[in-house]
């Protein structure tokens, strides 16, 4: 006579339920092991993704400081070298590395724009003159 094992299903032997238990633990541990190695790709493509966008940031970043600099020196130069705004007085404008002088029609220096970081941009004539034998005007400011 069979004995059957208390908790087999009936009509099937001890030996082959043991069995059904050891494929369904490792059918269970097969998925859980896909479902770990998909959420770490998961993960680590994620990683990859942020550190692409902060590179691209970065890059967009230098980019705008760049062309902020460039845009800077551009409106210094147009600036310096546009017409007079009452269209009254003429200038004549000269340039050298870093500066745009301009001179009135007479060859009297009228201002300096620099081209360069300074906390003076612009340096105008005084037309004064000093006993402490300092400059006496703008331009001599420039030759320091």
């Amino acid at each position: 006579m069979r004995t059957e094992a208390p908790d087999s299903p009936p009509g099937v032997r001890p030996a082959a339920a043991s069995r059904r238990r050891g494929i369904a633990l490792i059918t269970v541990l097969s998925l859980l092991a896909i479902t770990t190695i998909l959420v770490a790709a998961f993960f680590s493509l994620a990683r990859i993704e942020l550190v692409s966008s902060q590179t691209y940031t970065d890059g967009i970043r230098s980019y705008q400081l760049g062309e902020t600099a460039v845009n800077l020196v551009v409106s210094q130069l147009r600036k310096a070298t546009a017409p007079s705004a009452g269209g009254s007085n003429a200038y004549v404008w000269t340039s050298q590395p870093g500066v745009i002088r301009r001179y009135n029609v007479d060859g009297n220096f009228v201002s300096a724009h620099k081209l360069y970081s300074d906390a003076d941009m612009i340096l105008e004539a005084t037309g004064g003159s000093d006993d402490s034998g300092e400059p006496e005007n703008a331009e001599q400011l420039l030759v320091r």
